[in-house]
């Protein structure tokens, strides 16, 4: 667990209080992160002995709980207009019980399905069983590849030939970073061809799931097709900020179990990516249906 700028605002105000009381002062508790408490931060760091990079990790946060610092309790995040119903999760999800998930108020579950193509090609091997074991317990079931430098076209084949949607699988392209060694990033050509290829050989445009990187390559977009897909927003904050080019998100990612506001276990899961959908349960349904393929 790290306290940062990323964190709940219930946890910034209790640290930014915390710091006040041991005479470090932030100003006035807001709960939000800003350079006075990154500056606070690193003053306490510093007089306890500890790195002063001006971001609460476990060493902190340790040092702090001996000296009367407390961390409140996580809350469910559900403001208003929106439905907390939604998990993605893969493999490293390693155990998974959909009906009590079904049970704890889970409607619909994103699963990893594929990441790149050719020669680095990754194929979750936990899809298949999980949707299956997912449709059994009445859940709705989305898919997503995780796009890499190369050709679209063949990423996007390698998808649906693996996913093989069934009418009831809503489809995502997951447009972020690499990380994995030997990988580069998706530039976005190569996603234009990925989308190009899903909505000829469906029908549908898939979905669009960003966050830093979207928002940085939509200052250039202007007729890419990466517009006619839906949204698909990851940002840990109280209010996600839009990408170019669109009005509003369907999909809002709002924490990754650990970070965000709401960051709790779910039954039958444990720590997750979780996400809101923007509208009721009813609009999650229709919107899932209408989108499918």
């Amino acid at each position: 667990m790290i306290i940062n700028k990323t964190s709940p605002s219930s946890i910034i105000e209790a640290w930014q209080k915390f710091l006040n009381k041991e005479n470090i002062s932030v100003g006035t508790p807001d709960g939000i992160w800003g350079p006075n408490t990154e500056a606070a931060t690193k003053e306490f760091q510093s007089s306890n002995k500890l790195t002063a990079d001006g971001i609460a990790g476990p060493n902190t946060i340790s040092t702090a709980s001996k000296k009367g610092f407390s961390m409140p309790e996580a809350k469910e995040f559900s403001p208003v207009g929106h439905t907390n119903a939604i998990v993605d999760i893969s493999h490293l999800n390693p155990k998974i019980d959909f009906n009590n998930a079904k049970s704890a108020g889970i409607t619909a579950v994103f699963h990893k399905a594929t990441q790149s193509a050719g020669k680095t090609a990754f194929r979750d091997k936990a899809y298949p069983k999980r949707h299956l074991q997912a449709k059994e317990a009445g859940l709705l079931w989305g898919a997503y590849h995780f796009g890499v430098a190369g050709s679209g076209s063949d990423q996007a084949d390698a998808f649906l030939n693996y996913t093989k949607p069934d009418n009831d699988t809503l489809l995502v392209l997951d447009f972020e970073r690499a990380t994995t060694k030997g990988e580069t990033t998706m530039q976005v050509e190569e996603a234009e061809a990925f989308i190009n290829v899903i909505k000829t050989k469906t029908g549908k445009y898939p979905g669009i799931y960003g966050g830093s990187l979207l928002k940085e390559v939509s200052k250039g977009l202007s007729n890419s097709n990466l517009l006619d897909c839906w949204l698909w927003i990851a940002q840990y904050s109280s209010e996600p900020k839009l990408p170019n080019g669109w009005s509003d998100y369907t999909i809002w990612q709002f924490t990754d179990g650990t970070t965000g506001n709401g960051a709790l276990p779910v039954d039958g899961i444990g720590r997750c990516d979780r996400d809101l959908f923007k509208g009721s349960k009813d609009g999650l349904i229709s919107f899932w249906k209408k989108h499918s393929v």
